[in-house]
């Protein structure tokens, strides 16, 4: 509480807002994010072409300009950054359902194998009946 008191004293104001490029204040915000977040939507609606976040914290202030065309360029990284996660995963199960079929395959052939040599094993009590072919 001591604290905003002495900074109401000081005269040193906190804010983050959104004013269009007339200077209009569009709204205030608590944070940062989601001032720009409000700039965004309020481009992407088509209200207006540019808005101004402002802030003030610490005794430092900024200005950042947000313009239908970076918010273009962040839809387009953000698409771009879907489809290499999109592709990435098609990769890995790709990969993964390669390998499941390679064991597959590998216990198959093994059970194949271990039956043709139980097949040929000579039990106690069979007489083995060898057949010779050409010679």
């Amino acid at each position: 509480m001591s604290d905003q008191g002495s900074r109401a004293a000081t005269g040193e104001e906190e804010f983050i807002r959104v004013v269009d490029t007339s200077g209009e204040l569009m709204g205030e915000f608590p944070s940062s994010r989601i001032a720009r977040e409000f700039a965004r939507r309020m481009i992407e609606a088509r209200k207006a072409s540019t808005l101004i976040v402002e802030w003030s914290k610490h005794g430092r202030r900024g200005q950042l300009a947000i313009t239908r065309r970076t918010v273009d360029a962040a839809d387009r990284r953000l698409q771009e950054l879907k489809h290499q996660n999109e592709r990435r995963a098609r990769r890995w199960a790709n990969l993964i359902s390669g390998i499941a079929v390679a064991v597959i395959g590998m216990l198959a052939l093994l059970n194949v194998a271990g039956a043709y040599l139980e097949a040929r094993q000579v039990r106690p009590g069979q007489s083995v009946v060898q057949t010779r072919t050409g010679g």
